[in-house]
């Protein structure tokens, strides 16, 4: 939550209804362009998240959802304790030269540029048929908005860079040639479609 007021504005806008219940609007709006602001209609009663609109640049609505119908009703606290008759406990260990994999490709990549405001999140390696550089994945959010960068080795060719959008999801894909190998480079989330190029033609081999 902390993140969120260090990139986003909030505004009261007024009472609704939703579902037959009735909330109070909550503008959040970004301090820059690289993130799409946020509608939400909470539950004056509950503090439930009635409806939720993300809107582009000039106002369009790129997503929403929001409840058609809710009901409440009693709940005893023993509905809410978990219910376990059976479970195994598994415990993950690293197969021979896992660690050294990972710390060898720990450096291989970098992002010479991130929207103001995501952390990042987790940073994932694995080896990649045996000796080639690994599969990365380096994911950042910003309390609300996230996206993700996704590092693989690709067939060699003269691929060229893709970009799509599905609501408020951008993508875009681009190659790039390291040590006479080629990686594809994706950068997926809910970012404007500039932004994610941007972050896209920053990923290079690290020095």
């Amino acid at each position: 939550p902390a993140l969120i007021w260090k990139n986003y504005t909030a505004q009261l806008v007024g009472k609704v209804r939703v579902a037959d219940r009735a909330g109070t609007r909550v503008q959040l709006n970004p301090l820059d362009q690289h993130r799409y602001p946020f509608m939400f209609v909470v539950d004056d009663e509950t503090g439930l998240m009635l409806k939720m609109v993300v809107s582009g640049a000039q106002g369009q609505v790129l997503e929403k959802f929001h409840y058609v119908a809710v009901e409440y009703g009693p709940v005893e606290k023993q509905e809410l304790l978990p219910h376990i008759s059976d479970y195994k406990v598994m415990q993950h260990l690293p197969s021979a030269g896992e660690d050294d994999i990972a710390d060898s490709q720990k450096h291989l990549w970098q992002l010479n540029w991130i929207p103001s405001g995501f952390v990042q999140e987790k940073a994932k390696m694995r080896a990649w048929h045996g000796s080639a550089p690994g599969q990365q994945v380096y994911m950042y959010a910003d309390g609300l908005a996230a996206f993700s960068v996704f590092i693989e080795p690709a067939e060699a060719g003269t691929g060229s860079e893709t970009s799509s959008q599905n609501g408020s999801t951008s993508a875009v894909s681009r190659y790039v040639n390291h040590n006479g190998l080629t990686f594809l480079v994706t950068v997926v989330g809910e970012i404007p479609i500039m932004t994610a190029k941007q972050i896209a033609l920053s990923v290079e081999p690290a020095a």
